[in-house]
């Protein structure tokens, strides 16, 4: 009898082993199989364009455990391609594991001739300072983003006043089917009447002659980018650079290319690595962002007269705790190997990369670390905004999205040549404050920030991008 009872508990837990291994295997293999992607909405945009942003295709297998992950994927793929205002995604089962994926685009405006004002300092904020009607710049420009329908840019951009500008840029120019491998070229002629030529007290000094253009600049650059999957870029960008300065900014400063010199002519080259899993490229809430790229200026040693090579690495994080509450982080690390005194390769903190509570200094170096934080509580979301009063139909939705912020950023810049009139060089420096973002269609982003710094130092800032 007790041998009868072994058996039967060996026999009852074959039974519900293979039951639950059969059920495992079946749930295993349960899979959603990809018949048909139908695209609407994409008057200009070709197909390939965007079936090359999703994480799936036709003839797939997806789990169907990750069918929902895979069409939140792609659908963010598709919003940082910057070329739609809405996009719907959505499947219909055609029959048992056999679906069919529908995806819905409001395509943006792709023309966009433009004329303004502009202004011709580091920063909006730095402008507001003086507030030097003499440093205002107007011009005309034509972008034509989504160019052929193949995510291609061109824009043509003249510019004058403060200072003279034309500029020819035209990217993304794939050069095969599966969209891995693409090519940018630019070319930049830039003359101005007025320069900076040092620092002093963390200000730039500048030089104006109101004869002659005192500063000139010939840029053209080729790029050249292997797209390894949708989120991790490869980019090599060549650059020829040809600067020129008067004498009477030399004489101000001998040091800004060093040894006297009035011209900086030079080959650059970078390389770049990049994986970008932001949710949005514009104002971003949840996801990180990684880049590292090296910088040798500096090739042909022969007429090259600059000598530089630089790292320069960033992280950003982005933490959504719920729908109304988030956090961003960010690390920027510096570093230059050859340490050239020249002044013009000083430029660290103040000019592309600020600390909140210092746009109107400069911090000048040769390495910098920065690390910057935002606290987020969304205030409030109006999804829809009907514009019908616009004829343009792109332009006839909108939205809105109010945030408040407490911030909070530390860096430190050091330098080899420390002037004793600019304090912030080889010190830890912090800023902290409050703000309020709006962000709406068109990748516009509006802040307003009331910032205190580490000399007690406050006020209002105004910027018109995302700091982080």
């Amino acid at each position: 009898m007790k041998h009868a009872n072994i058996f039967l508990f060996i026999a009852i837990s074959l039974f519900f082993f293979t039951y639950s291994s059969n059920s495992l295997s079946a749930q295993a293999v349960e899979v959603k199989y990809i018949h048909k992607i139908n695209i609407s909405g994409n008057k200009q945009t070709r197909e390939r364009v965007v079936l090359n942003e999703l994480t799936f295709q036709i003839n797939d297998s997806i789990n169907s455990s990750l069918i929902y992950y895979h069409l939140e994927e792609s659908k963010k793929n598709l919003l940082k391609t910057n070329l739609f205002n809405k996009i719907d995604f959505s499947f219909t089962e055609i029959q048992l594991g056999k679906i069919i994926v529908h995806i819905e685009l409001e395509e943006r405006w792709y023309l966009w001739p433009t004329g303004g004002i502009l202004y011709a300092d580091r920063n909006l904020s730095a402008w507001l300072e003086h507030k030097d009607l003499n440093r205002v710049m107007y011009g005309i420009a034509i972008e034509k983003y989504n160019f052929l329908g193949l995510n291609q840019k061109i824009k043509i951009k003249t510019i004058f006043g403060f200072e003279n500008h034309f500029a020819l840029y035209y990217s993304n120019i794939f050069l095969d089917k599966k969209r891995k491998h693409a090519v940018s070229f630019d070319a930049m002629y830039m003359r101005s009447k007025n320069s900076f030529y040092d620092t002093q007290n963390n200000k730039l000094l500048y030089y104006f002659s109101s004869n002659n253009y005192i500063k000139k600049n010939e840029t053209i650059t080729a790029t050249y980018q292997y797209r390894q999957t949708q989120n991790i870029h490869h980019e090599i960008t060549l650059k020829r650079i040809n600067i020129e300065l008067s004498d009477s900014i030399i004489k101000r400063n001998s040091n800004i290319f060093g040894n006297y010199a009035n011209n900086a002519k030079f080959f650059e080259i970078r390389y770049f690595f990049i994986i970008n899993k932001k949710d949005n490229n514009y104002y971003p809430l949840d996801g990180y962002y990684f880049k590292i790229y090296l910088q040798k200026q500096g090739i042909l040693f022969r007429t090259d007269n600059i000598n530089n090579f630089t790292i320069n690495l960033k992280l950003n994080k982005y933490f959504s705790f719920s729908k109304k509450i988030f956090f961003a982080t960010s690390y920027t690390l510096h570093r230059s190997l050859y340490l050239d005194k020249a002044y013009y390769f000083q430029q660290a903190l103040g000019y592309e990369e600020y600390i909140r509570g210092y746009e109107n200094y400069v911090i000048d170096g040769v390495n910098y670390s920065l690390n910057k934080n935002s606290l987020k509580y969304k205030l409030f979301e109006i999804d829809f905004i009907s514009l019908k009063i616009i004829p343009i139909k792109q332009f006839q939705k909108s939205y809105l999205s109010t945030y408040i912020n407490l911030n909070f950023d530390i860096g430190y810049s050091k330098t080899i040549a420390l002037n004793d009139k600019s304090s912030l060089q080889n010190s830890l420096i912090y800023g902290y404050g409050i703000g309020l973002d709006f962000e709406t269609y068109y990748d516009t982003v509006f802040r307003i920030e009331y910032t205190v710094n580490k000399q007690f130092e406050h006020g209002f800032y105004f910027n018109i991008y995302a700091p982080i």
